[in-house]
């Protein structure tokens, strides 16, 4: 049997635990917000601007060409200042792709379907004479890089979700450097920036000077939601300077 003193003692938990049972749950839930709410105050973003850092890879978005040459004067290319001041709209990319030389082994071309029969033309002028210290890059379109047929008549830039696919696609396919180099699509030379056998993500870089509508915008998101993707915009309103731009969200100190 147990003893009125013992019942009395159970009693006794049994209405401790009562009051202390909710008292704990709602100490858990404020602490829980009230955390949340800290961590909302804590985050804040950041933005990387400065000189871009010459890279491996440049991908970019192809404007139709206004007050371009048809061909490219014997002996020029792009390491001429005066040549590519001679580009018309097309001096944007020129700029680009002028900054990374010496380093960029490919130029991956992404048009539109106002401008996929541009590609043939934007190749020939934006080649570059090799010399040993400054190798040629490949400039390849996305179609060539990715293998599919499809993307040879242009990428519609109106479709967010088709532009962020391409990215994405493009982004994996030019980590192969193994397959890119047996392909021929990626020149010899530069500096690789590896990481177990693959090209840095760091070191392909979005240029959104050319892009137009929601593309540049997807370029934009592309680059903020994943790590180390960075993008790029050439700034004629102060002197053809490109700027690179790295935004993410982090505690404050």
């Amino acid at each position: 049997a147990v003893s009125q003193s013992s019942l009395n003692t159970m009693r006794l938990f049994l209405t401790i635990g009562w009051v202390i049972y909710p008292i704990g749950i709602m100490a858990s839930i404020l602490a829980f917000l009230i955390a949340q709410r800290i961590s909302r105050k804590k985050m804040h973003h950041v933005v990387d601007a400065k000189d871009a850092p010459a890279v491996e890879c440049l991908v970019l978005f192809l404007s139709k060409p206004n007050g371009v040459p048809a061909a490219r004067p014997e002996g020029q290319d792009i390491t001429n200042p005066a040549f590519r001041a001679s580009l018309g709209n097309w001096r944007m990319p020129a700029e680009a792709i002028a900054h990374h030389l010496g380093r960029l082994r490919m130029v991956v071309v992404i048009p539109s379907v106002a401008t996929a029969g541009d590609v043939a033309q934007f190749r020939e002028l934006m080649a570059v004479n090799a010399t040993p210290q400054r190798p040629a890059p490949a400039v390849r379109s996305c179609a060539e890089v990715l293998g599919e047929a499809d993307l040879a008549s242009g990428l519609d830039y109106d479709d967010l979700e088709k532009i962020m696919k391409t990215l994405d696609d493009l982004y994996r396919a030019l980590g192969d450097l193994d397959k890119l180099t047996q392909a021929g699509l990626l020149a010899k030379g530069g500096q690789p920036g590896i990481l177990r056998g693959r090209l840095r993500e760091a070191e392909i870089r979005l240029d959104i000077t050319s892009g137009f509508r929601l593309v540049a915008a997807g370029a934009v998101a592309h680059a903020v939601l994943v790590p180390e993707r960075r993008f790029q915009y050439v700034h004629t309103e102060r002197q053809y300077h490109v700027g690179s731009y790295d935004i993410t969200w982090e505690p404050k100190a």
